[in-house]
């Protein structure tokens, strides 16, 4: 795939298949402050006591699961329909907007199959 294509495809895929979904619902909130700056000095306050906010699963079971099948059905979506020229193009226009304030993507080594050499 052309490199230039494939960085579009891949913000567009963050934007609409993980950023806009029940992800959002997630990040809305108060994020507490540190002022070690690594979250070492937060606690959580719960009925059976502090928690460390660098020990916090900031995800339950259920809100992974609603969040993951989100992600699966919209990233189904999308590659249902990548050979439809209206749908792909709809996509990539409304990504090229939001995201032209995103940093380039980078290819990850490793990624799935061992690095050769």
């Amino acid at each position: 795939m052309d490199p230039e294509l494939a960085a579009v495809l891949a913000k567009a895929l963050a934007l609409a298949c993980v950023r806009n979904t029940f992800l959002e619902d997630l990040h809305a909130g108060i994020t507490p402050s540190s002022q070690a700056g690594d979250y070492s000095d937060v606690n959580v306050v719960s009925p059976y006591g502090e928690i460390p906010w660098t020990r916090l699963s900031r995800l339950s079971d259920e809100e992974m699961k609603v969040l993951m099948k989100e992600v699966v059905n919209k990233l189904f979506t999308v590659l249902i329909h990548l050979d439809d020229e209206e749908f792909l193009t709809a996509l990539l226009n409304w990504a090229a907007l939001s995201t032209r304030r995103w940093d380039e993507p980078e290819a990850v080594a490793g990624f799935i199959l061992p690095e050769s050499g």
